[in-house]
């Protein structure tokens, strides 16, 4: 699985931090480690992980505070979050949930599990953005089909499909030449 941004790792136990970033190399993920919220919301701030190991209970800024930023903050809205930490009550899972976690880990955790779990996020991310991709070009499709079906002005659609084309692949210019059929005059 090609994944372009790092996994950010939040613990503030050197122990837990050690562990899992050695995991997450051997499972051919790049990694940035932080050991306190403060350092999270200032990496977060420049930068979109691929997504989250999240320790809840740190000095403040919390896990809670850290996830309640991620959820707050359009660049970082969607990214998953794997809550990771030695609470487990009913309470806490259900407020790690309701904060935007996508999935609860306890500590002390099995390696291959939190792996496992970590490759299923990144999955539902990628098809998450694929349909989102999807429903970006039918949208174009659909704008494009109403704006050629109401004119019949051929550079009035040329110029609709060059700008269409031009904002779809996000640069400044674009432009279709014809060719006439001989091939020899464009």
């Amino acid at each position: 699985m090609a994944v372009r941004e790092p996994v950010l790792v939040v613990d503030d136990d050197a122990v837990s931090r050690h562990v899992l970033a050695q995991a997450l190399a051997s499972a051919g993920l790049s990694s940035v480690v932080v050991t306190s919220g403060t350092e999270a919301l200032e990496w977060l701030g420049k930068h979109v992980p691929s997504l989250v190991l999240l320790d809840l209970v740190m000095p403040p800024p919390d896990g809670y505070t850290v996830l309640r930023y991620m959820r707050k903050e359009p660049r970082t809205a969607d990214v998953p979050v794997v809550v990771l930490t030695a609470l487990d009550s009913d309470e806490d899972v259900s407020r790690a949930f309701e904060q935007g976690a996508d999935d609860f880990v306890r500590k002390p955790f099995r390696l291959s599990e939190l792996v496992a779990r970590i490759h299923s996020q990144l999955r539902m991310r990628q098809y998450v953005e694929a349909l989102g991709r999807r429903e970006h070009d039918a949208k174009v499709v659909l704008e494009l089909t109403q704006a050629l079906s109401s004119t019949l002005d051929f550079r009035n659609i040329l110029f609709t499909v060059v700008r269409r084309i031009a904002e779809v692949a996000r640069v400044d210019r674009c432009s279709i030449v014809l060719v006439r059929d001989g091939g020899d005059v464009g």
